[in-house]
């Protein structure tokens, strides 16, 4: 069976439960990491992450691991339910409200947004993610670590590199890039605004310069009685 796990990091009490079903299918089917790893195809490091506790994994590593150690559907539907009840423990209450890629506009929001993407993936290590981004110093796991800790920026080449080791789809990463090159190329608030906010102004401004000196101002408002003189 190989050497010894280490013991199971307690983050939450659902997330160990998922470590330790995980850990008894693959003692049960008396396999290693690496004879599981040829058996799924997934990596020996990411079947390894899966059963640590240390963050949730991705639902297909869970459901591969699962299927690799020949486990039933019954046993494969309750890795899928502890799955569902890690990932809700491991969000609530711990994350900053949520800035879609489409709007985010600052480098903290990107940094917050790479973090989850980071988390929703299943954390792989950021070797791992230097090997998938290529053997040519696409993506150095120093510099990703200093990005993912807050204490860099990454530059545009840098995370387009991160968004595709994360597998993310050509669409969404042209997004992530747009946000990136709202961050670096600031507009003018007035260059920002929208058309439909543009005509909304034009309108109003339109209104008050054509009605009449003695016309009541259309966007004024009467204050109650009860509220005079307070």
């Amino acid at each position: 069976m190989g050497r010894p796990e280490r013991p199971i990091t307690h983050r939450t009490k659902e997330l160990t439960a998922l470590a330790q079903h995980l850990r008894v299918l693959r003692q049960a089917a008396d396999l290693t990491y690496t004879e599981l790893s040829n058996v799924t195809g997934v990596e020996r490091t990411r079947l390894s992450r899966a059963a640590s506790g240390d963050a949730v994994p991705a639902l297909e590593v869970v459901e591969s691991y699962a299927k690799g150690c020949s486990a039933s559907q019954k046993e494969i539907a309750e890795a899928r339910k502890m799955w569902r009840l890690a990932r809700s423990a491991e969000t609530t209450g711990t994350i900053e409200p949520v800035v879609h890629i489409t709007l985010v506009t600052t480098p903290r929001e990107l940094w917050q947004a790479m973090l989850r993407l980071h988390r929703a993936v299943g954390r792989p290590s950021l070797r791992e993610l230097e090997g998938r981004a290529g053997q040519h110093g696409e993506l150095p796991h120093s510099t990703l670590h200093l990005v993912l800790q807050g204490r860099a920026q990454p530059s545009r080449k840098l995370l387009e590199h991160f968004l595709r080791a994360c597998h993310l789809p050509v669409s969404e990463i042209t997004r992530w890039l747009e946000a990136w090159d709202r961050i670096r190329n600031p507009r003018p608030a007035t260059a920002q605004m929208s058309a439909i906010d543009r005509r909304l102004v034009n309108s109003i401004l339109h209104t008050l310069r054509s009605r009449a000196p003695n016309e009541p101002d259309p966007f004024a408002f009467e204050v109650p009685v009860s509220l005079r003189g307070r």
